[in-house]
């Protein structure tokens, strides 16, 4: 009677097995390196705020006159609301 528990002989060869752990190896590395990657939030952050402030030179070199007419309308509404702040009894 034969024992139904014991595990099938692998067909592989010690090279195919050797070959298959290094790239398991190579993918598990690579998920650890993502994982660090994502986890990482101060270098998110600041590769997150340099790319505003490129998004943003760019902008303004791009169309300076809308950012200036932009800015002119925000200033204006601000000393307006001080102004109006300022005359409440």
């Amino acid at each position: 009677m034969s024992d139904s528990t014991s595990p099938e002989p692998d067909p592989r060869s010690a090279h195919q097995i050797e070959r298959d752990l290094e790239q398991t190896r190579e993918s598990l590395e690579a998920t650890l390196e993502e994982l660090g990657t994502r986890l990482d939030v101060k270098s998110r952050a600041a590769d997150w705020m340099q790319n505003a402030q490129m998004r943003t030179k760019h902008l303004v070199t791009r169309h300076p006159r809308e950012i200036s007419v932009a800015a002119g309308g925000v200033a204006l509404s601000v000393i307006a609301f001080v102004i109006a702040q300022g005359r409440k009894p």
